[in-house]
């Protein structure tokens, strides 16, 4: 009978805490933001900042909604049943 090959699974050795991945999600953004700019400065064109701004919106949006999704699923994870 063929044998299941067994599964490997990656376990951090201890989580980084939830404020410092909220701060690296509202950090990322800002670093978006101040490259977009700096383009926008460089070639010289004005709608540019409002495509950062928008650029930089949707991605804090999702970073919230993906960080809220795994914080769902990880307390659901660690709940007793």
């Amino acid at each position: 009978m063929p044998r299941s090959p067994p599964r490997a699974a990656f376990e951090p050795l201890r989580r980084a805490p939830s404020g410092k991945r909220h701060v690296l999600v509202v950090a990322g953004s800002a670093i978006w933001f101040v490259a977009l700019i700096v383009l926008a400065v460089v070639v010289r064109r004005g709608d540019s900042v409002e495509t950062a701004l928008l650029v930089v919106g949707a991605s804090l949006v999702f970073g919230l909604v993906a960080s809220g999704l795994l914080r769902r699923a990880r307390l659901r994870r660690e709940r007793p049943t």
